[in-house]
């Protein structure tokens, strides 16, 4: 037990309990030691490799002077808001830090409602709910649409364009699907940015 390479390690293993009180993370420590190592220069009162606690606290306090190793930032968890949760199975729009999320959208209307007034309608419900929080189609990340009939694709489409905002396209999948009602043959749900 009294080899150099066991003292050392046992040195390094006290040396790291005492910079978590700096919440400073084990890998950063090794990534500060890599980047020493192969620097071409460096203060040679560091060159050395610190051979007990005390030495490497020191060094790490150089360390924290010279910008090179950086103490972790404390974890922050955004926040998480919900609202208009109406209906007991979910929420319209959900809030998690500067993302928006937008449950599935329906028009207003679908009986005996074509294609090109239900999406309108439901594009519509979706600039609402964007402006209520802050946003807009312009910050669109993705949208899911989902079509009753893959025949009233091209229909759909110049609708959606029109609505877009040029340059500002989210990312897009649109898929052929049964809907909770026969008459419904449009549905989207969006993520936007706020």
């Amino acid at each position: 037990t009294n080899h150099p390479a066991v003292s050392v390690s046992r040195s390094f293993a006290k040396y790291c309990c005492q910079l978590e009180t700096f919440q400073v993370t084990k890998i950063e420590i090794l990534r500060t030691y890599r980047r020493f190592r192969t620097a071409s220069t460096r203060p040679t009162q560091i060159h050395r490799r610190p051979t007990n606690a005390s030495t490497m606290l020191q060094a790490s306090k150089k360390l924290f002077g010279s910008g090179l190793l950086r103490a972790a930032a404390p974890r922050q968890f955004a926040s998480i808001t919900r609202l208009h949760n109406e209906n007991p199975n979910m929420n319209q729009t959900v809030i998690h830090g500067e993302t928006i999320y937008l449950a599935g959208q329906v028009p207003k209307e679908w009986v005996d409602v074509p294609i090109g007034e239900q999406v309108g309608t439901t594009l519509e419900k979706v600039d609402a709910l964007l402006a209520e929080v802050g946003s807009d189609k312009s910050k669109l990340l993705s949208a899911q649409i989902w079509l009753k009939s893959m025949d009233d694709f091209d229909a759909m489409n110049k609708i959606w364009q029109k609505w877009l905002i040029p340059g500002q396209e989210p990312v897009r999948a649109c898929v052929q699907a049964e809907m909770a009602h026969p008459d419904i043959k449009f549905e989207v749900m969006v993520i936007a940015a706020k």
